[in-house]
Parts: C-alpha cells; structure tokens; sequence
C-alpha cells in the first residue's frame, strides 16, 4: 500500500529539497573561497611578535606574504599568514595597498618598491 501525499505538500517538499541543494553548493564555495579546509575549520591565528621586536600590521603581514609568494586568492592568504577571515577582507579593501586581478590579490605597484 502506498501513502498518497497532497500535490501541495509534494510541491513545497520538492521546493525545499531544490533550495537545500542550492544553499549546499553555496556553503561549499564559501568554503572553497574562504576556508583552509574542507571541514570548514579556521586557520590559527598568527603567532605574537617576538620580544623586542615592533609588531606588524595585518596590512603589512599580507603584503608581504604576497610580496613573498606572489597574487594568491584569499583562501592561501588566510592560510599563509594565520590571519582571521574578517581582518583579510577588511585589510585586503584598502585599494591603496591591495589590488584583486583575475580572482588573486596582489600588491599595488607602489608598494611593490617599499618592502
């Protein structure tokens, strides 16, 4: 014997199984773009300065961290520096420092003459 379900419920259930798998494909891209890995857990944060020595900014770690490696996307520069996701996107906002070419960030060409 099979259950006969209302053609309402069957329609909204199908809308929801579309939107699940549409909001699954979103959560891996924010994973792919701002995560270190698939499990979704956040990278370490940067170790302190060593004593005696003038802590960097966060600017200053990721343009050398691209200076050093070259463009990166967003993803390797979290995973390169330990920095947390807010303080790279906030950072990597500042147009007079960083510059996004063809999905990687990079340097402005004046900065690349001051490391």
């Amino acid at each position: 014997m099979s259950k006969i379900i209302d053609p309402d419920i069957r329609s909204t259930v199908e809308k929801l199984d579309q939107r699940i798998a549409k909001l699954r494909r979103i959560k891996e891209m924010l994973l792919e773009e701002y995560s270190v890995d698939s499990e979704g857990k956040l990278p370490q944060i940067r170790k302190p300065p060593e004593e005696g020595s003038a802590p960097k900014t966060s600017k200053r770690v990721i343009a050398d961290f691209i200076l050093t490696n070259g463009p990166a996307q967003r993803k390797d520069i979290i995973a390169g520096t330990g920095i947390p996701i807010g303080t790279i996107a906030f950072a990597l906002n500042d147009k007079k420092i960083f510059r996004s070419v063809n999905g990687k960030w990079d340097v402005v060409e004046s900065m690349k003459t001051t490391k």
